[in-house]
């Protein structure tokens, strides 16, 4: 991230650079994200915890359930929620 006027500061070549290395970043971060993911799973399974996956069916009737929940807290940020969902079902 930087301000507009760094960024007219730099060549084309210097935004392209940074722009392929923000993507390739990241891709990395999303993998390293994942692991993490697995990491704590593991752990948390080892401590006893009990995981419950939903079916697509369950997720269904849960975010329908959710409906209520964000509208009564949300309110403000349902656009966002509403773009988040969008995102995960593509």
């Amino acid at each position: 991230m930087c301000s507009a006027h760094t960024w007219e500061k730099l060549s084309k070549e210097q935004q392209e650079m940074i722009k392929l290395c923000a993507q390739e970043s990241a891709i990395y971060e999303r993998k390293l994200w994942v692991e993490q993911e697995n990491i704590s799973m593991e752990q948390a399974i080892r401590s006893g915890v009990t995981v419950i996956t939903l079916d697509s069916e369950e997720k269904e009737k849960f975010h329908d359930a959710m409906e209520r929940v964000y509208d009564s807290y949300c309110g403000e940020y349902k656009d966002w929620i509403e773009m988040i969902n969008r995102l995960k079902n593509d």
